[in-house]
C-alpha cells in the first residue's frame, strides 16, 4: 500500500469537481491534500479573509501549519476534526485512511459557527502587528465570512470523511485490481515463452 499515493488512487478531475461543488453548496472553503500536507488539487471557495491571511508569507506559513495540525489530530483520532485556526475561525480536517494508512485529508471551513464565541479567538489587532498586514483589511473582510451552524458544519465533515474514504478505497481496489490483471499477463508470457 505505500507505494500509492493519494493521486493515484483519485481521479483528480473529478476530485476537483465534486470539491467545487461541495464548497459552493455550503458557501466553505475546501482542499485536499496528500500526506505533505501539498493540495492534490486546487483549492474551492477560499473566503477573502483567508487569501488575505495567506498573502503574507507569515500569516500562510501560519495557515500551513495550522492545517497540518488539523490533519494530524484527525489522522490521530481516525475521525473528523473540528478546530480553530490560528486566525480564529472554525476549521474541519477529515482524513482519508486506506487500510490503516494516512494518505491525506479533506481541509475545509474558514467560516464561523453560531453557537461559537469567537470573542478570545480572533484578535484581529493582534493578527495585523504579527503578520505585518492591515487591521481594517482584516476587520472588513471578516464582515463577509460566512456563519454556519455547528450540527450543518458536523455533517458536512462527516459526509466529507465517508466520501472522500469511499472514493480512495475504490480507487484503491481498482489499482490492485490492475496491479493483478498486470501480474497475471506476465505470468502468462512466462508460460508461452517457456
Amino acid at each position: 500500500m505505500n507505494k500509492y499515493k493519494l493521486k493515484d488512487l483519485i481521479d483528480t478531475q473529478f476530485l476537483q469537481d465534486f470539491q467545487d461543488k461541495f464548497a459552493k453548496i455550503l458557501d466553505i472553503a475546501v482542499v485536499t491534500v496528500g500526506v505533505e500536507g501539498n493540495p492534490v488539487v486546487n483549492p474551492s471557495n477560499f473566503s477573502d479573509f483567508c487569501k488575505f491571511m495567506r498573502s503574507s508569507s507569515k500569516g500562510l506559513h501560519r495557515c500551513m501549519c495550522s492545517d497540518a495540525n488539523g490533519g494530524l489530530k484527525a489522522m490521530m483520532t481516525d475521525k473528523p476534526s473540528i478546530y480553530y485556526c490560528h486566525a480564529g475561525l472554525t476549521d474541519i480536517a477529515a482524513p482519508i485512511i486506506v487500510n490503516g494508512q494516512y494518505l491525506g485529508c479533506v481541509l475545509c471551513g474558514q467560516v464561523m459557527v453560531n453557537e461559537f464565541d469567537y470573542k478570545e479567538h480572533i484578535q484581529l489587532d493582534k493578527l495585523s502587528k504579527e503578520l505585518s498586514v492591515s487591521a481594517i483589511q482584516l476587520n472588513d473582510y471578516l464582515k463577509t465570512i460566512h456563519t454556519i451552524e455547528y450540527q450543518k458544519l458536523k455533517d458536512a465533515a462527516d459526509f466529507l470523511y465517508l466520501f472522500a474514504n469511499f472514493i480512495a478505497k475504490a480507487g484503491f481496489a481498482n489499482l490492485v485490481q490492475q496491479d493483478l490483471i498486470n501480474e497475471m499477463k506476465e505470468k502468462n508470457k512466462i508460460r508461452k515463452i517457456a
